[in-house]
């Protein structure tokens, strides 16, 4: 898995490597000419996806981020709420690796001039970079929900 891919842009890679697969060994594996390879390591086996998208704050920051990056859109992506609102959130990046304990996990420390929002997490700072959030907010409500100090729950 690349850094910065998202799980839709593994699975199109895995469906378009699957393809090219196939289409080299297909007349092999169809006449039974194709040789297995036994793969190095041990293999593994995940389990079941929790299928649970909403963000604990509480939890450390490359987990969050790995959270966002698998519910990234198309999928279902993943949630916080806002004050009164629901943030759906789609990229982000991690800015700092330690804690400011200034702030509680979940709390805004800024917004950017370009509206990215910089939430404090319990190990570091996350700067979320795709986003929207429901009910759309008018330029009033913008000023007093996107402000620092507010808290993601």
């Amino acid at each position: 898995i690349f850094k910065n891919e998202n799980g839709f842009q593994l699975h199109k890679r895995v469906m378009n490597e699957s393809l090219k697969f196939l289409k080299k060994n297909l007349k092999k594996i169809l006449t039974n000419k194709y040789v297995l390879k036994k793969q190095k390591g041990n293999g593994s086996y995940f389990g079941k996806l929790d299928i649970s998208n909403k963000i604990n704050w509480k939890s450390k920051i490359i987990d969050i981020h790995n959270l966002i990056r698998v519910y990234s859109e198309p999928y279902s992506s993943c949630q916080s709420k806002l004050l009164n609102r629901t943030i759906f959130i789609n990229k982000t990046v991690i800015m700092k690796k330690n804690n400011n304990n200034f702030y509680q996990p979940g709390q805004i420390t800024k917004i950017t001039s370009n509206k990215d929002i910089i939430v404090n997490c319990t190990d570091g700072l996350l700067k979320i970079i795709e986003y929207s959030i429901h009910p759309k907010l008018n330029k009033y409500q913008e000023k007093i929900i996107l402000k620092e100090g507010n808290r993601l729950e």
